[in-house]
């Protein structure tokens, strides 16, 4: 499947669900963001990084079916909140722009 083809069935997605015991930065995670699904993963590795738990996407514990269970209920119970955190997300992708980064690292770098 094309990236574009991809991006459209995220997009049309209720929610975006990422149960995973290990994560790098999640680069994923990130287009969902940028498609505005709600987003259900797990605070593992770089998740925390993207995620903010009830500000801009939800976590479970890994394979806990019954929290994954709640939070997928009250995404679909609740559209508005699941909206709510699906703007924020989006709006908080401008801190992973390639200005900011290169911002940010030349900020460490002393440069």
């Amino acid at each position: 499947m094309s990236h574009d083809d991809t991006l459209r069935y995220m997009k049309a997605a209720d929610m975006f669900v990422l149960n995973t015991s290990y994560e790098g930065f999640s680069h994923v995670i990130l287009e969902a963001l940028a498609v505005e699904v709600p987003i259900i993963t797990t605070p593992m590795g770089g998740n925390i990084e993207i995620i903010k738990n009830d500000v801009n996407g939800r976590f479970f514990s890994y394979n806990d079916k019954d929290a994954l269970k709640m939070s997928i209920l009250e995404f679909l119970n609740n559209p508005e909140k699941s909206r709510e955190l699906s703007k924020i997300g989006k709006n908080d992708l401008s801190k992973f722009s390639e200005d900011n980064m290169l911002t940010q690292l030349s900020k460490v770098l002393n440069i």
